[in-house]
């Protein structure tokens, strides 16, 4: 189901996401894993963002 973030250690789900709809978010405050502890590289808020479904145009250069 679209794309999904896993854990590198453990293969946890950490974002489920259905295109640019955010299903479920499992990160600590810290960013890291809550099963196993370990930090994910990225910036990640303590709540997910509303993204909802739409396109935003871009310029390609």
């Amino acid at each position: 189901m679209g794309e999904t973030t896993l854990c590198p250690d453990c293969g946890g789900e950490l974002v489920v996401r259905d295109w640019h709809s955010i299903l479920s978010y499992r990160l600590t405050a810290e960013g890291g894993c809550p099963n196993c502890g370990t930090r994910i590289p990225g910036h990640f808020g303590a709540k997910p963002g509303d993204f909802g479904r739409r396109r935003l145009p871009i310029a390609v250069l």
